[in-house]
């Protein structure tokens, strides 16, 4: 909440569906990364001030669901949280291009 609540013009939040357990205010947009150019469905949340809403780069169709069994984003081991975490570099590109 501290960064939500920065003295500052522009302000992007950007999680996985929180818990309930967060007092986050509203999302202002859910964004996927099949929107752009990655084939994965996993929704993530942007809390946005001072920016435009993000519009999708390059929507492609999606092949897998990030928790569907066997794909890179469930694979156990050390790896799992790290890669979980990871913004897609679709996402980022256009986060760069859109907002500077």
């Amino acid at each position: 909440m501290a960064i939500w609540k920065a003295d500052c013009d522009k302000v992007v939040i950007e999680n996985p569906t929180p818990s309930a357990v967060f007092e986050f205010p509203p999302h202002t947009q859910a964004i996927q990364p099949y929107e752009h150019g990655h084939p994965v469905s996993k929704k993530t949340l942007l809390w946005e001030r001072g920016v435009q809403p993000l519009k999708p780069s390059c929507i492609v169709e999606p092949q897998a669901n990030c928790h569907d069994a066997g794909t890179w984003f469930m694979k156990g081991g050390k790896e799992r949280q790290k890669n979980r975490s990871k913004t897609f570099p679709g996402i980022a590109q256009a986060m760069a291009e859109q907002w500077g």
